[in-house]
């Protein structure tokens, strides 16, 4: 018995993979067309060299572009590899929210309504950040449209948790320190340093981040960000510190690292600086 719910439980976390491995597969295509005049919904999946009209078999997740060994069938153009590493990125996530929200068969049964809303509202929240992921690392720009939808799914949110605990959220304290900071230097740099993109980026997160840890979240977006802006560098052999590199990248993965711990309740040493510093808010 206990075998066969092990089994029912990593067949939950495949489902919701698979699942994802078909949703960044549409992302790909959101991305492609943002940057021309074709939305997303109108007409079929195409080769952008040659416009040769896919057929199914081309357009299995990851399967397809290996079989097709990362070109296309007609004009033997090499595909971006933008195509499988969107496909398993959001597979990952969307595997690893069903671990989030379903480590178990008691953690299901545990479930409520509620909770089935906030497993979705972050699988579409896993969509949108995706969509800004790459195209901030490919154009250095976050799409308007997306960050409407992080900030309307944080206010959800937020919403959602006084509803059920009735009590406020101390997470907008987050949103109003961190958009704080990056505010001011967005006017200090004068638009240098830090883009309007990730000021709102972070206006949208913060409803999802107690203010607990805030300090883990925002500094490790900075943490982060260095770290990728010094390996890019070294890559492209850049020392010059004018080289402009997307900022919103860093602030999803610190995101989604100091999310899945607050949701596995791990690393609590993490919110010593809370208890130290503001006792009693």
């Amino acid at each position: 018995m206990i075998i066969g719910t092990q089994y029912m439980i990593i067949g939950i976390w495949i489902f919701f993979s698979i699942i994802g491995l078909g949703i960044g597969s549409f992302l790909n295509v959101v991305i492609f067309r943002m940057e021309t005049e074709k939305k997303f919904w109108n007409g079929r999946s195409e080769c952008m060299h040659c416009h040769h009209t896919l057929a199914w078999y081309e357009l299995i997740p990851v399967l397809s572009y290996i079989l097709q060994r990362g070109k296309c069938r007609e004009c033997e153009v090499s595909l971006s590899p933008q195509y499988p590493l969107v496909e398993i990125g959001t597979s990952l996530l969307f595997g690893g929210v069903a671990y989030l929200y379903a480590p178990d068969l008691s953690a299901i049964v545990g479930l409520s309504w509620i909770d089935y809303v906030y497993a979705m509202l972050v699988l579409i929240l896993v969509t949108q950040l995706m969509i800004i992921f790459v195209y901030d690392v490919r154009y250095q720009l976050i799409p308007a449209i997306q960050l409407r939808a992080i900030q309307v799914l944080g206010l959800i949110w937020f919403i959602l948790h006084y509803y059920q605990n009735r009590i406020v959220s101390d997470s907008w304290l987050t949103v109003l320190l961190s958009v704080s900071i990056v505010l001011f230097l967005y006017i200090v740099t004068k638009k240098q340093g830090i883009g309007w993109g990730d000021v709102e980026l972070f206006a949208g997160l913060g409803f999802f981040i107690p203010f607990m840890w805030f300090v883990p979240f925002f500094f490790g977006s900075f943490i982060i960000g260095t770290i990728w802006g010094l390996t890019v560098m070294i890559i492209n052999h850049n020392n010059s510190l004018k080289q402009k590199i997307a900022f919103g990248p860093s602030i999803i993965v610190s995101f989604v690292i100091m999310y899945s711990i607050i949701q596995l309740n791990i690393v609590p040493s993490v919110n010593l600086w809370y208890y130290l510093i503001i006792p009693n808010i």
